[in-house]
């Protein structure tokens, strides 16, 4: 049984339908409040709920004194968003009321899959943008969880009028992205493409990153250099920065051995403890072996400094025995005791774009393109010539 729209709603869809077949032009005037009561039999606060949603989406403003009128800029707008509204709210177009929110303020959703390293820049870079546009911004975190990924994917595609996600690794989710695609719901990713899906994506050029990290430390002199990465095969970017590490190998006419890469599957809640753990024991491995390197390309800066830290241990100086370098150039690298040789990775431009891309997608019907962003070297005290043979 279908539930019928409240009042207010009819009042919305009945001024949206107006506008978006021309009857209410920029500029014009609306009937007053106790006129449009009593032409649709409600109360005046009725009504004033109705105005002032239709002012959120920006299609209405008000003149103390004068009345309420149509926007005089919406001429110069594409009219492809009210458009798509008014058939949303008349109930002619089945998916476009998802397509465009159920939300009564303008508002965009933000999925993590974990926020504790790089989501503050991301969230800055998406809420300043966001704010430009008159939008807000509601954000929450998946932990690394697909399962609450999918929890919070469902009930946000009701809620936002958009979702910009950073997607949990895997296929667990490949259903709802790909129903939210069919949907038309407006989204986008970032840093992690979804396989098999052309959602437009907005991240760092993780290829070009590793690649010229690679390059940095051929150029150095090493030529025995590792790579570490957890979750190689699971992780699109990781595989990327896998890439450009491979690239640089053999353009320099080394050789990748399949002994100096490592990709270990931790769980996502391992903990520091373990971690170290972990990494002590594959650089004992590495450095026991026939082969030893004389550099590591870690897959990120967290097990770049637990790298670092079991050398330490091992009683291996970084740089002057063992180069390190890691990838993201989070906050705290540069203050380490050996500060980190790192990739930067635009987090803030990266959140900037994807939001604006979005609301303005939303908002205009503009096309939504993804971004591919610069990173850039960050040389740091980690790497080093290597020692002498």
């Amino acid at each position: 049984m279908t539930q019928e729209a409240p009042l207010y709603r009819k009042i919305i869809s009945f001024f949206l339908k107006e506008i978006a077949e021309v009857r209410l032009r920029a500029g014009d005037r609306l009937p007053t409040e106790l006129e449009i009561a009593e032409q649709f039999g409600v109360s005046r606060i009725t009504v004033i709920r109705a105005m002032r949603e239709l002012e959120h989406q920006k299609l209405l403003y008000r003149v103390k004194g004068k009345g309420t009128f149509v926007r005089e800029d919406l001429d110069s707008r594409n009219d492809a968003s009210v458009r798509h509204e008014a058939m949303a709210e008349s109930g002619s177009e089945p998916y476009d009321r998802e397509s465009f929110g159920r939300s009564s303020i303008p508002l965009i959703s933000v999925i993590m899959s974990d926020s504790e390293h790089s989501g503050q820049e991301i969230l800055l870079g998406i809420e300043h943008a966001a704010r430009k546009h008159g939008y807000y911004v509601s954000f929450h975190n998946a932990m690394l969880d697909p399962r609450l990924e999918r929890s919070l994917l469902e009930k946000l595609a009701q809620d936002a009028r958009g979702i910009i996600v950073y997607p949990c690794a895997g296929l667990n989710n490949i259903d709802v992205f790909s129903g939210m695609t069919i949907r038309r719901f407006p989204y986008v990713v970032i840093d992690h493409p979804l396989e098999g899906i052309e959602a437009p994506l907005f991240s760092p050029d993780n290829e070009r990153g590793s690649y010229e990290m690679t390059r940095h430390l051929i150029r150095l002199g090493h030529e025995r250099i590792a790579f570490i990465a957890p979750g190689l095969y699971l992780h699109p970017s990781l595989r990327q920065r896998y890439k450009g590490y491979c690239r640089a190998l053999i353009e320099a006419g080394i050789p990748v051995r399949p002994e100096w890469i490592e990709s270990e599957d931790w769980h996502p809640d391992v903990t520091p403890g373990d971690l170290q753990r972990e990494t002590a024991a594959l650089l004992k491995r590495w450095l026991d072996g026939s082969f030893r390197p004389t550099a590591l390309l870690a897959g990120n800066d967290i097990l770049a400094i637990h790298l670092i830290k079991s050398a330490q241990l091992a009683g291996i100086v970084v740089p002057e025995e063992l180069s390190v370098a890691g990838f993201d150039n989070l906050a705290m690298t540069e203050y380490l005791e050996v500060p980190l040789t790192t990739v930067s990775q635009p987090f803030y431009e990266m959140g900037k774009y994807a939001a604006d891309s979005l609301i303005r997608f939303i908002r205009d019907g503009a096309p939504i393109e993804g971004k591919l962003l610069e990173t850039g070297l960050v040389i740091r005290a980690s790497t080093s010539v290597p020692p002498e043979r």
